[in-house]
């Protein structure tokens, strides 16, 4: 992104070094944009030193924390993360001993080109050729596991505090709209009480090697309770058709709809990064995919999901991946 808002620092005697590295680092942001740089690596809060996570709670306040990257600048380490808060976006540099080394306002400038951006920026699409393809309840691309007993397993902590997301891939299938679909359960809970079960119908394309995705049915939980079960959508209901889960040709600026229902699911993707490195507690992956996520229905709301080659889903928004692998079901 372009910035031109002022910028000032702060440091203590000791960080000369270190604030002139930032210095440089936000200089030469005003060149690159959002191009990925040497020396960052993407990193989980969870993940930092406590003094370093302390100090980033500080200065985030009641903002919403983004895109926390440990970076390496002339022999030396700090970290970088974006505040939004009240419509902005500030971009703050702590040091590994968790003292403040500066601060940019950014969120007049990022409007300004996120506007500019968006008029040269082509429609997500939602024709995919589906009559080409011949589908199969099994199979995989780079990027999407569909196969029987694939399981993956996704954690946030925060204090007491524990969400987590299980998504395993059943030994079941769903026809929709006279296609044969292969059920994917995806199983929600906080502090170990289950709050939601979804059953995701997808399906293979074997000549495009796309992975399409075709409905779901949502129960929501209480107590430990089930409630009435709600087909979200299905793409064989009026108005509604298959989206796209996941393509098997990515491509930096591919978007495209996940889903379609005009009336209750417009989720739509686009793909931002292919070279994305995150450290998780199942291990750091390189090379991940990452993909912005937005829904016409519910205003400009964004959130991001990385992906790492050969696993799947490795982060949604604050959970991450903690276990992968096949299960017997």
């Amino acid at each position: 992104m372009i910035r031109t808002s002022s910028f000032w620092t702060a440091c203590v005697a000791g960080l000369v070094l270190v604030c002139a590295s930032v210095l440089a680092v936000f200089a030469a942001d005003d060149k690159r944009g959002d191009e990925a740089e040497p020396g960052e690596k993407k990193v989980s809060l969870d993940s930092l030193p406590e003094v370093v996570r302390q100090a980033i709670l500080k200065e985030a306040g009641n903002g919403k924390i983004e895109d926390i990257a440990e970076m390496s600048r002339n022999g030396q380490t700090f970290y970088e993360f974006d505040v939004v808060a009240d419509g902005r976006e500030t971009e703050i540099h702590i040091g590994t001993d968790g003292k403040l080394l500066g601060k940019k306002d950014e969120g007049a400038a990022r409007g300004k080109l996120a506007a500019k951006a968006r008029q040269h920026r082509v429609e997500f699409t939602n024709t995919f050729g589906l009559e080409k393809c011949t589908f199969a309840t099994t199979g995989r691309n780079a990027y999407f596991i569909l196969e029987p007993g694939y399981q993956l397993t996704l954690e946030h902590k925060d204090g007491d505090e524990t969400e987590q997301l299980v998504i395993t891939v059943l030994n079941e299938t769903e026809k929709v709209g006279g296609i044969e679909t292969r059920v994917v359960e995806e199983r929600e809970s906080e502090n170990g009480e289950l709050k939601e079960v979804s059953r995701n119908y997808f399906a293979f394309c074997n000549e495009n090697r796309g992975i399409f995705y075709f409905g779901e049915q949502t129960t929501k939980y209480k107590n430990g309770q089930p409630g009435i079960a709600n087909d979200s959508w299905r793409a064989d209901s009026a108005d509604c058709k298959p989206g796209l889960a996941m393509p098997g040709l990515v491509l930096v600026g591919s978007r495209y709809y996940q889903e379609w229902d005009p009336k209750a699911a417009m989720d739509r993707a686009e793909i931002v990064a292919l070279d994305e490195t995150l450290e998780t507690p199942a291990g750091t992956f390189e090379h991940c995919l990452k993909v912005q996520e937005s829904n016409p229905l519910e205003g400009d709301e964004e959130e991001f999901k990385l992906y790492a080659p050969g696993i799947g889903l490795i982060q949604d928004e604050d959970l991450l991946l903690t276990k992968f692998g096949t299960i017997t079901l």
